[in-house]
């Protein structure tokens, strides 16, 4: 069984693998893959650059702040950015034999990737995230997560079970009934 976790920004998805990684189940986090790529001269690094000359770079790798705040701006860099990432990320999913993988909700750019049901983490009410914006020390948009999960929606995208999440969330729980429903 191979399962896909998605959501939007910081609703728990990597909080969720965590759990499930601890429970032996092979997992697969596209953020910290893509992290990975945008090192110094690894294959990420090189494709943004290719792109977007030293727009982006500094003296480690991607410049994942900038870009970021680059894209939640400008929304031709966010969908060309999915064009250049998604492929990197199902080519590495489908090579490697992971039981669950993260993918995040991105706006463009179809990821195909071989699995048997889709996982939706979904807000049980829209201030959920905003707070979670508002409290994070990640510097996320308001409006792009807005933004991310409007497109998301409009593309009538159909998913094989939805947990909803609130303040109470139990992950451990999720994971535990994760793994008792599908492997």
């Amino acid at each position: 069984m191979k399962l896909i976790l998605s959501g939007p920004p910081l609703i728990g998805k990597t909080t969720l693998l965590k759990e499930l990684d601890k429970l032996n189940i092979k997992v697969f986090n596209a953020d910290d893959f893509v992290h990975k790529s945008y090192q110094k001269n690894n294959v990420g690094y090189n494709l943004i650059k290719e792109e977007w000359g030293e727009r982006f770079l500094n003296e480690k790798g991607v410049d994942r702040k900038k870009l970021g705040q680059e894209a939640a701006k400008n929304h031709e860099i966010l969908f060309r950015l999915s064009e250049i990432i998604n492929p990197m990320i199902e080519y590495e999913y489908n090579q490697n034999d992971y039981q669950v993988a993260e993918i995040p909700l991105t706006v463009s750019t179809k990821i195909n990737l071989n699995y048997d049901k889709i996982i939706l983490l979904s807000p049980k009410e829209n201030n959920l995230l905003k707070t979670r914006v508002l409290k994070s020390k990640r510097k996320v948009n308001a409006n792009f997560i807005d933004f991310i999960i409007k497109n998301w929606n409009d593309k009538n995208v159909s998913f094989d079970e939805v947990f909803v999440i609130d303040e109470t969330t139990n992950y451990h729980e999720i994971a535990l009934q994760i793994k008792n429903d599908f492997f």
